[in-house]
């Protein structure tokens, strides 16, 4: 526990108060609470700015209060997502707590939602897959929010945080003694407001409200009292207006989020899996949200609320994707890149692409299963050979990636080794798993170990050096996947308008075909090459699909990757 080194007059007229490394000015107020004052302050050490939450310790009054605010801390010195607000540091004194916390300087979804009316489909299912990853995080940490609402998902630069853990329980927590109801009743689910029970899917529940909010501009479901709100919520469903162009694969997220059943609302696998977030345009960089100020129309809402609100500004959302974020990090950890970097950064951003088509795969099938399995098969190889050359260079101070003076740069490699080592466990249980999921089948393998490129390949299944004879296996194998997938494709949309949007499954088979085709170009890359990574490195231009503008996937795509495919002569 730490003691701020402050006078007792925090709270009072002094214009600029300044505590161990930390200053903030009584005129910056961003937030305010029943017990708290949250400030825009800044980091004497760095001069990074910050926001202070200052808690008046003389108004908790009793013992719920103390546990909440205690649960607080606890709940944001346990997770580590881009996606939820990080906290810096702590600090508790006799008369104030202080909470030092990252500050985000583009408002909230709820205030995004006001000025926009409500949020297109494509942008909310971008916002909410951020969302949904924090709240991943959230969960592996045993952290139940409690009060999840779009004014308590801040943004920076960009990138949506859920924030304002001040109601939060760890799911592990002791039986509370004292009976206390604790949230904002729009977004709570019917066990919490009729029963007062907490968990999992309390959160999820309002995760399913908060994204009918974005889509719709009001909640599902609305009343004059909160005794009102829950026969609402028990004896009708939500109402989704037909002159909103909203997809039903979308649609069913919500009702799944909303399921009154808590055994069939969705868990939190469910909603990172869900195939609305394996579209093309939730994996690439998404679109500056427009700023739009329309006039916005008065709702009467019975809505009790905590609110810690921030300055807004322009959204402008950054490249996400499938990868685990903790291991993403190393594509953003280094400011300013070396050459050595450059090759270790390209190599991230080739497993980075070899794990988002996985992803796809895992979830939809696209190919025959039987060359869907080996596919996925040389895939997971592929990615588990670059894990294994990272680990050489990074764990093993090997200089298996031809790097420049590498006995100068060896002494900097350590910044990449947490990724690195996460990146190489992921790849590992992938490659065991394909493999163990093939040995158990004895039908299926059989099957598959009649292609004899690929019995080479799965024979020597403990291998771990890349060489050329894989490379030049798996891009034989890779062609015909791509001509089978490009078939079907075509033969599809043979009736479709150049610019007609396509169904899910149709676009899906569309963008898998586009990202295998850039995955074929690299293979070739390294062949014609003889695997030298300083080519690789300049002319691969992976970050381009990796953060590549998003568009409505149409048959015109299929033409594009078609004048690929011949130019390639797949």
């Amino acid at each position: 526990m730490k003691f701020a080194q402050v006078t007792a007059n925090s709270f009072q007229s002094s214009k600029i108060v300044k505590f161990e490394h930390y200053s903030y000015s009584v005129n910056d107020q961003i937030g305010s609470g029943f017990s708290s004052q949250v400030f825009k302050g800044r980091n004497e050490n760095t001069n990074e700015t910050v926001a202070i939450k200052i808690i008046d310790r003389s108004k908790i009054t009793n013992e719920v209060e103390e546990f909440l605010l205690n649960q607080e801390i606890k709940a944001l010195s346990l997770m580590n997502s881009e996606n939820v607000i990080k906290m810096y540091d702590y600090y508790h004194k006799p008369q104030c707590t202080y909470i030092i916390t990252e500050y985000c300087n583009q408002g909230n979804v709820g205030e995004l939602i006001k000025r926009k009316q409500r949020i297109d489909e494509i942008e909310a299912i971008k916002i909410m897959k951020h969302i949904v990853n924090g709240f991943k995080e959230q969960v592996a940490k045993g952290v139940i929010h409690r009060d999840l609402k779009p004014i308590n998902i801040l943004i920076r630069n960009g990138i949506p945080k859920i924030a304002d853990y001040g109601f939060s329980k760890m799911m592990n927590a002791p039986p509370e003694t004292i009976y206390y109801n604790v949230g904002t009743a729009l977004y709570m689910s019917p066990q919490t407001m009729i029963k007062n029970i907490y968990s999992e899917k309390t959160d999820i529940w309002s995760l399913g409200v908060i994204f009918y909010e974005m889509l719709y501009g009001q909640v599902p479901f609305s009343a004059q009292s909160e005794k009102d709100l829950a026969q609402v919520i028990l004896k009708t469903q939500p109402q989704f207006p037909p002159n909103i162009p909203v997809s039903k694969e979308t649609i069913e997220f919500i009702l799944k989020c909303l399921s009154i059943d808590e055994s069939k609302r969705f868990s939190s696998s469910d909603l990172e899996h869900h195939p609305i977030f394996y579209r093309r345009h939730t994996m690439t960089a998404p679109r500056p949200i427009a700023d739009r100020n329309p006039s916005v129309k008065n709702r009467e809402h019975y809505s009790p609320q905590r609110t810690t609100e921030y300055n807004h500004n322009r959204i402008n959302f950054i490249a996400q994707t499938a990868m685990p974020q903790s291991a993403l990090k190393s594509r953003e950890s280094v400011r300013h890149l070396t050459q050595n970097d450059e090759v270790i950064q390209a190599q991230f951003q080739f497993i980075e692409l070899m794990f988002r088509i996985l992803r796809i795969l895992d979830k939809q099938v696209v190919l025959n299963q039987e060359l869907q399995i080996k596919l996925k098969f040389l895939i997971i190889k592929n990615m588990f050979f670059k894990t294994i050359l990272l680990r050489e260079v990074v764990e093993k101070k090997k200089n298996v990636l031809q790097l420049y003076e590498f006995d100068i740069y060896i002494e900097t490699v350590g910044k990449y080794q947490t990724q690195v080592h996460e990146l190489y466990q992921i790849a590992k249980e992938y490659h065991d798993k394909q493999y163990q999921m093939i040995e158990s089948n004895h039908t299926l393998k059989q099957s598959v170990l009649r292609d004899r490129s690929f019995q080479k390949i799965y024979e020597n299944y403990k291998s771990v050096t890349e060489s050329y004879e894989f490379y030049l296996l798996f891009s034989t194998l890779l062609q015909r996947c791509i001509r089978d997938l490009y078939n079907k494709c075509n033969s599809r949309l043979a009736g479709a308008n150049d610019s007609q949007q396509l169904q899910l499954q149709d676009e899906t088979m569309v963008y898998v075909l586009e990202q295998l085709t850039f995955y074929y170009s690299l293979l070739r890359l390294i062949i014609e090459n003889n695997n030298n990574i300083q080519i690789f490195t300049k002319k691969a231009q992976i970050s381009r699909i990796l953060q590549a503008s998003p568009e409505q996937i149409t048959k015109s795509n299929l033409m594009s990757i078609r004048q690929s495919i011949q130019e390639m002569k797949i």
